[in-house]
C-alpha cells in the first residue's frame, strides 16, 4: 500500500507517517549529550557561577559559562551578510552564545554542560549555582527603546 499523497511541505509524508527522524533518535558512539543551565529571572546581573558540584557529577566531561564561549567563539553572527538600503551594513550587535556579565531573558543560557548521557547532564545542569542581582524588567518593544532601558 502506497503512504497517501499529501500538499504541503515536502518533509511532511514522512513525519505524518511516523517515517521522520529527530536529532535524538541518532546515537553515534562517543557522543556527548548537552544540557543548559537557564536564568529563573528576566534581568539582572551575574555576580556569580558556581559550577564546582557539577563537575562532580557522574558522566560529566566538561562545564562552560560565558566567558569561556566568548574567548572561544565569539558572538552570534548573521547568516545573511549583505549591504541594504543605500548600502548600509548589517549592525552585528554583541549576542553572546551564553550569557557572560547579565541575563537578558527568562531563560537565557548561562551555561552547558557535556556528559555522557542527557540525563546526567541534566542533572548536572541543575547542580549549577547562579547568583544574580535583579534589575528591573522591561516589557514591550517601546519600552526597550528607550534610552533608561539598557
Amino acid at each position: 500500500m502506497s503512504p497517501p499523497s499529501f500538499m504541503g511541505r515536502r518533509e511532511d509524508p514522512r513525519f505524518l507517517t511516523g517515517q521522520g527522524r529527530y536529532s535524538s533518535d541518532w546515537s553515534m558512539p562517543g557522543a556527548l549529550h548537552a544540557a543548559f543551565r537557564r536564568a529563573e529571572i528576566a534581568h539582572g546581573r551575574i555576580v556569580s557561577i558556581d559550577v564546582a558540584a557539577a563537575l562532580q557529577c557522574a558522566g560529566v566531561r566538561g562545564v562552560f559559562t560565558g566567558d569561556a564561549f566568548a574567548n572561544t567563539f565569539g558572538t552570534i553572527v548573521p547568516a545573511i551578510n549583505y549591504a541594504g538600503r543605500g548600502g548600509a551594513s548589517v549592525r552585528v550587535p554583541d549576542r553572546p552564545i551564553l550569557a557572560r556579565d547579565r541575563v537578558r531573558f527568562l531563560g537565557e543560557e548561562i551555561a552547558v554542560v557535556l556528559a555522557d548521557t542527557a540525563t546526567q547532564a541534566l542533572d548536572a545542569a541543575e547542580q549549577i549555582q547562579v547568583i544574580y542581582e535583579s534589575l528591573p524588567a522591561v516589557i514591550g518593544a517601546e519600552a526597550a527603546l528607550a534610552p533608561q532601558a539598557c
